[in-house]
């Protein structure tokens, strides 16, 4: 797939998936930000890579 990330903070990110679910990074883990409620049915369908 084609993920894509963008730095926010050093050790923060917020992730991209092909299918355009949004993932932010943190040291707390890795939280569903996606704005579509549809997708947000499934938000660990595909969890992005570990940082």
């Amino acid at each position: 797939g084609h993920w894509r990330y963008l730095i926010l903070t050093p050790g923060s990110y917020l992730w991209t998936s092909p299918h355009g679910y949004h993932y932010l990074r943190d040291h707390t883990g890795t939280t569903d930000v996606s704005t579509d409620k549809q997708r947000r049915r499934h938000p660990r369908r595909h969890p992005p890579p570990a940082a």
